[in-house]
């Protein structure tokens, strides 16, 4: 049930080269910055920036404008204020534009020796990202393999260790654009872009909201929290952090993300939040929330399908029952999967061809409560706290257990349970066409009307033998 992937992501990777530009850039005039509070020469800053736009542009390796420098105080701490900061590749446009930096420098800086910011603070950046024909991504000048199978180097720049351990990073109102030239793609632009880092001796917290407008997703957001414990002397040691991650998804359409990512036959508005718990270092429990509507899944033509007006449902497990990431410690059951799945489906069809003489089946409403468990990953079961379907034929209230063991794919069933109401010339419609097909007319003819009130159910045994007759 789980799938093997590889981390970090080719989007996260580049999101961070992004920010370690900024800190590139920024570091140099806070250096330099930190020199003149040295040498109580601070109000002079702007006079250096042209030696600071000569050490950008050649450590990027790119042309790198700076449209002023302004410093000042705030309290004991100067404060640094760029305007009109641009990145230029080998076009005439340039591919990263910081219409206003500020940095205030914590004044313990002069102790150290070594720049450190209470904050910094980038307002309106524009970006653009591009990967070209041969899988190189292009940002801000600087050229990343994305063939390559390690980005390590990537991740431990001095600079961009040097960006994350500041005090808090604020960057707001950001507008990304993304150029895919491999999959020959239209730009997609992502808007209002907000990111807040916030670091602490014992916590460490995030949270990044973006748009991709109204016809692709309305807002997504991630959040993090990670908490070091206060008698843990080794920071590095993952085993003593604890913390919580969150991610939602607001109005989502599948389909409307193809150009640029492979994504499944589901067409609809899906909205989603997740929860990920951190204990000891380790990812150990997965909450999540879905609801959609107006979904449609059919992934082959004239094969099942399903369709449903709208849907709530919660899903509970541990996250490696799920997934499984390369250096990412996520648990996951020593045996059987332990997941449990909540919700309610309104107005749900389903079809299944060669399964009934109808294949399409229809739910007005659909409530289920279940848990997938066992002593091992080959002796799992399900077992339904409840089941709940209403169309206009029946009203059925089940609960009991499914388990894999039988002579079939289907099973075999321990459900008991009560059929509130029942349409007794409707029964037909509901028995598979491997059950005998004179069995299958004579309930057909036989029971032309009538209705079953507040019946006792028990459905045990192999269900390839269903109707059990």
């Amino acid at each position: 049930m789980s799938v093997s992937k590889k981390a970090p992501t080719a989007r996260t990777r580049s999101v961070l080269r992004c920010l370690y530009w900024v800190a590139l850039i920024v570091y140099g005039v806070v250096a330099v910055g930190f020199l003149g509070v040295r040498y109580w020469v601070l109000p002079r800053v702007d006079q250096w920036r042209p030696q600071i736009e000569a050490y950008a542009s050649k450590e990027l390796g790119a042309r790198v404008t700076i449209g002023s420098i302004k410093a000042n105080w705030q309290g004991l701490n100067p404060k640094l204020d760029l305007a009109s900061v641009q990145v230029f590749d080998d076009d005439a446009s340039p591919v990263l534009t910081l219409p206003s930096v500020s940095a205030v420098l914590a004044w313990r800086s002069v102790l150290t020796l070594s720049p450190r910011l209470v904050r910094l603070r980038v307002e309106k950046p524009e970006l653009t990202l591009r990967r070209d024909a041969a899988n190189h991504l292009w940002v801000a000048g600087q050229d990343i393999d994305l063939n390559a199978s390690d980005h390590q180097s990537d991740l431990k720049h001095p600079a961009l260790r040097w960006l994350v351990a500041q005090r808090e990073l604020l960057i707001r109102d950001a507008s990304i654009v993304w150029q895919d030239d491999l999959r020959q793609a239209p730009a997609l632009p992502l808007t209002g872009v907000d990111f807040l880092m916030r670091n602490g001796s014992l916590s460490h917290r995030f949270v990044l909201r973006a748009s991709a407008g109204a016809a692709l997703a309305r807002n997504v957001e991630l959040r993090g929290e990670f908490n070091r414990s206060l008698f843990a002397a080794n920071a590095s040691n993952p085993a003593n952090w604890n913390g919580q991650i969150y991610a939602a998804l607001d109005d989502v359409e599948p389909q409307a993300w193809s150009p640029w990512i492979k994504v499944p036959e589901i067409s609809g508005r899906i909205a989603g939040r997740a929860w990920l718990q951190l204990d000891r270092g380790k990812f150990t429990e997965l909450t999540s929330d879905v609801a959609v509507r107006g979904v449609n899944w059919a992934p082959e033509k004239d094969g099942p399908a399903v369709r449903g007006a709208s849907a709530q449902l919660r899903v509970q497990g541990l996250p490696g029952d799920f997934v499984q990431l390369d250096e990412i410690p996520l648990a996951r059951s020593a045996g059987a999967p332990d997941v449990s799945v909540k919700g309610a489906v309104q107005q749900l069809r389903v079809t299944l061809p060669g399964v009934f003489a109808d294949p399409t089946l229809n739910a007005r409403e659909l409530a289920v409560d279940a848990e997938i468990k066992g002593p091992d990953a080959k002796n799992w079961f399900v077992d339904v706290a409840q089941l709940h379907v209403v169309n206009d034929d029946l009203d059925v209230r089940l609960q009991g257990q499914w388990r894999r063991e039988g002579k079939t794919a289907a099973g075999s069933a321990d459900m008991r349970g009560t059929m509130v109401r029942g349409a007794m010339p409707a029964i037909h419609r509901y028995l598979p066409l491997d059950v005998n097909a004179d069995a299958r007319e004579w309930l057909a003819t036989g029971l032309p009307a009538g209705e079953m009130q507040s019946a006792a159910i028990t459905l045990k045994g192999d269900l390839d033998d269903f109707p059990f007759l």
